[in-house]
């Protein structure tokens, strides 16, 4: 309770927010121009799909990201159907398909800036956003 005027009661209220997390998929590769997984990519998407039956009530949002190479609309297209390969892996594995939301990003949301081929491969990944736990 804070002081205040006469008759007027006031209140401070502490309010915590928990920005979601956000994780890189690490070892999620894909065909080149393709939405293809690599059977690489099966070990680290295997993990996810024990995390999820273990967390049975979280929700995440698969996120697929592109470099600048190639024109905006087809990185869009690319990166969409890429985070939708990966969410059909997982409801494969019996992960309900309203905890999964695919989206893709294409080119919009780089980690890396510049045009070498180590920022390219960078700002190509797949991500993981908890939306709830």
């Amino acid at each position: 309770e804070v002081p205040s005027e006469p008759g007027i009661m006031r209140y401070e209220v502490e309010v915590i927010y928990t920005p979601a997390t956000v994780f890189k998929l690490e070892n999620v590769y894909f065909d080149f121009g393709k939405a293809t997984l690599r059977p690489e990519s099966f070990p680290s998407l295997d993990e996810l799909a024990a995390l999820l039956k273990a967390k049975s009530t979280m929700i995440i949002e698969i996120s697929g990201h592109t470099d600048d190479v190639g024109d905006d609309a087809s990185n869009m297209t690319l990166s969409q159907q890429r985070a939708e390969s990966v969410r059909a892996y997982l409801l494969k594995k019996g992960i309900a398909a309203n905890r999964i939301i695919a989206k893709g990003y294409g080119e919009t949301m780089p980690v890396a800036s510049g045009t070498s081929d180590e920022a390219r491969q960078m700002n190509r990944r797949t991500e993981v956003k908890i939306i709830s736990q």
